[in-house]
């Protein structure tokens, strides 16, 4: 009997569980090679969903939606460079085709932006091809990696 009500008792905590865990957190998988060599393709990352209050920091790494709504390319990870208000660091030169913008070295970060890079620059789509980025876009912080 004692049994049966711990059961009965611990079935809705679990789901409480889940449900709050959920909404807090997010799993992440890496799909291709741009965060090489700080994340590998197939890796998994536990990432804390991004309220509107929580400032982000330069070097830390965000998982975020595509700005452009017309273009679903799944989730993306990147690294911030700088934030609002922050000079782009030099040696970033930004061609936004699209917008018809170049974003250049000491320019300063407009308010409710972020500029992102990949790690491996050579092979990721970033602040250099999408301009700033909106914060409303980016959802999660990366907390750690998961083991594979």
């Amino acid at each position: 009997m004692i049994v049966l009500a711990v059961a009965v008792l611990a079935g809705p905590a679990l789901v409480l569980g889940y449900v709050l865990l959920r909404r807090h957190r997010m799993i992440a998988v890496v799909s291709g090679v741009s965060m090489l060599p700080s994340y590998r393709p197939g890796d998994r990352l536990l990432a804390r969903r991004r309220r509107p209050q929580d400032a982000l920091q330069a070097g830390q790494v965000v998982v975020l939606r595509h700005p452009r709504p017309e273009v679903d390319t799944g989730w993306l990870v990147k690294r911030v460079v700088a934030v609002a208000g922050d000079v782009v660091p030099d040696g970033i030169r930004c061609d936004v085709i699209p917008k018809n913008q170049i974003i250049l070295p000491g320019e300063i970060v407009p308010e409710g932006h972020t500029l992102i890079l990949g790690d491996n620059p050579a092979h990721s789509m970033d602040s250099r091809q999408l301009g700033f980025i909106p914060l409303e876009s980016i959802r999660a912080t990366v907390v750690r990696r998961l083991n594979r």
